[in-house]
């Protein structure tokens, strides 16, 4: 199969089961971001593996892996509910503890307000719009490295500022 005619095939497998296969995961987990993420995932899994699947059973791959993807995103979902629900039963978590973390979130942003005006306005897309370094560089028009240096030099202000001391490693 020459590569212009994966092409086209994969172009044909994906308009005849992207729709369906978006509605069951939509159906099954009900978060409309996670089951487009699903079924993408699904269908570039078959694209990096197309020599192992049957070509004639393609559509059930699809579906019987959509499926398995779906369980597992709801077996996740439960153990981060599970481990939440451990964490307030046995964490000590009052009004106290979250006025004690709104007042050194704003101690932050006070500190965050101090820096210069490149590298505060990369903490604030990196750390509260958060974006990745590659995003927030197209934004601003820098390299993901520039964005990093950026992103570090703001840090250590504001370890100086609360006097934490950071090891690597």
């Amino acid at each position: 199969m020459t590569e212009q005619e994966k092409e086209l095939y994969f172009q044909e497998i994906f308009r005849r089961n992207y729709e369906k296969l978006f509605r069951y995961a939509l159906y099954v987990i009900s978060d409309e971001e996670e089951a487009k993420d699903i079924v993408s995932d699904v269908l570039r899994k078959l694209l990096e593996n197309y020599s192992s699947v049957l070509l004639s059973n393609v559509d059930a791959w699809l579906f019987m892996s959509t499926k398995s993807r779906c369980i597992d995103f709801l077996r996740h979902r439960q153990c981060v509910h599970d481990f939440a629900k451990y964490y307030v039963e046995n964490n000590e978590v009052n009004a106290e503890t979250f006025e004690s973390y709104d007042q050194r979130l704003d101690s932050i942003l006070a500190v965050m307000g101090t820096l210069p005006e490149k590298t505060r306005w990369v903490m604030e897309l990196c750390y509260l719009e958060d974006m990745t370094y590659k995003e927030a560089g197209e934004m601003m028009g820098l390299q993901a490295s520039g964005i990093k240096k950026h992103v570090l030099k703001g840090l250590q202000t504001i370890r100086e500022k609360f006097n934490v001391s950071y090891k690597k490693g």
